[in-house]
C-alpha cells in the first residue's frame, strides 16, 4: 500500500484507543491483545460486517509494529513488544466469525470494459492505465507529469512513493504506446500537479451543470456552483475513494464487482500467457518469481485443450 494512505493506519490502531486508550502501553500485554482482536470481531459482526481473516492478522500486526517503534523510541519497555509477538495469528477455523479470504483474481476485460463509461475521465484512465502498465492503485492515482521519463519511445514511470521503497528497492513502470495515448491528454503545464486529482473532477462537474442550468442563478446557490471545489475534497485520490468508485461503477453497468487490485493481476497474467514468468516478474517488478506466481493465474483453458487433444 502506498505510504501516502494512511486510511490502515486508522482501521488499525483507532480499535486500540477505543478500547484500551485509558490504559498506559507499558501494560498493554498478549491477554490485552487477545481481547482487542476478539473486539474488533465482534464490533464488526455488529455492524453487519464479516472481515476476513487475512484482515484481522493485519490490524494485529500493524498494532504489533507500532509497539516495535515505542520500544525502538524509549517510549514502552522491551518486554512489551516481545510479550506481543507470541501472540500467533488467527488460524483457520479458530474463529466462525471470520471469513476465509478467497484471494484476488484477474478480471477479464468483458467486465472492465462496460465500466469505463460509468467513471470520470480520470479514473477510466486509470483503470485503463492499471490495465496496460500493471500499476498498483497507490501508484497510478498519485502520477505527476515530473515522476514520467519521456526522453525514449517507452516512457518510464518513477513513483515517489512505493509499496517497496523501505526494502531500498527501486520502481519503474513501463509505459507504452497505447498507455501513453491514454495519458498524454492529463498531463499539466505544472509539473507537479497531480493528473488525476478528485478536486478538479469535482469542480468539471460543478461546472457542467451550471452551464446546464436552465433557470436563474440565485445568490443562495452560488457558492454551490463556485469554480473552486470545496476544500474538503482533496488533491489525489485515495485507494479507498478509487475502489469506491469502480465499486458503484460495477453496478451502474450490471457487471461483477472487481476492485482496482484485480487489474495488476490480469496484467500479470496476460503478460505470462505470451512472454513466459519472467517477462511477468518484471512487468510487475517483483524481486522474487514466486510472487508473481500468485499474480499470474495459470491459462486454464490451454489445460483443457490439451486434456481434450490428448487426454
Amino acid at each position: 500500500m502506498c505510504i501516502r494512505d494512511r486510511s490502515w493506519i486508522r482501521d488499525s490502531l483507532k480499535p486500540l484507543s477505543d478500547v484500551f486508550g485509558a490504559i498506559p502501553a507499558a501494560d498493554f500485554g498478549p491477554k490485552k491483545m487477545h481481547a482487542l482482536r476478539h473486539w474488533v470481531i465482534d464490533t464488526s459482526a455488529k455492524k453487519g460486517r464479516t472481515l476476513a481473516r487475512s484482515t484481522i492478522n493485519s490490524r494485529m500486526r500493524r498494532v504489533v509494529m507500532m509497539f516495535r517503534w515505542a520500544v525502538g523510541m524509549e517510549i514502552v519497555p522491551s518486554s512489551v513488544w516481545h510479550g506481543l509477538q507470541a501472540v500467533p495469528g488467527l488460524r483457520r477455523g479458530e474463529s466462525n466469525r471470520v471469513k476465509e479470504s478467497k484471494g484476488v483474481r484477474a478480471v477479464p476485460w468483458g467486465d472492465v470494459a462496460p465500466v469505463l463509461d460509468h467513471l470520470s475521465p480520470e479514473v477510466a484512465a486509470m483503470v485503463e492505465l492499471q490495465w496496460l502498465t500493471g500499476m498498483r492503485p497507490g501508484e497510478v492515482r498519485m502520477i505527476r507529469g515530473r515522476d514520467i521519463d519521456r526522453s525514449d519511445k517507452v516512457w518510464v514511470y518513477r513513483p515517489e512513493s512505493h509499496k517497496a521503497e523501505h526494502h531500498e528497492l527501486e520502481c519503474e513502470r513501463m509505459i507504452g504506446p497505447l498507455a501513453q495515448q491514454v495519458l498524454v491528454k492529463f498531463f499539466k503545464a505544472d509539473p507537479n500537479a497531480n493528473l488525476f486529482s478528485p478536486r478538479e473532477v469535482q469542480k468539471n462537474q460543478m461546472l457542467a451543470r451550471r452551464e446546464a442550468r436552465i433557470h436563474k442563478l440565485w445568490p443562495s446557490h452560488e457558492r454551490r456552483y463556485r469554480d473552486e471545489a470545496p476544500s474538503s475534497v482533496g488533491e489525489t485520490y485515495t485507494t479507498h475513494s478509487y475502489r469506491r468508485a469502480v465499486h458503484r461503477a460495477c453496478k451502474a453497468a450490471g457487471v461483477p464487482q472487481w476492485s482496482p487490485n484485480q487489474l495488476r493481476h490480469s496484467r500479470a497474467t496476460e503478460v505470462r500467457k505470451v512472454y513466459g514468468l519472467e517477462a511477468a516478474q518484471v512487468t510487475l517488478g517483483h524481486a522474487n518469481a514466486d510472487v508473481t506466481q500468485v499474480y499470474a493465474e495459470r491459462d486454464r483453458e490451454l489445460a483443457r485443450r490439451v486434456a481434450l487433444e490428448t487426454g
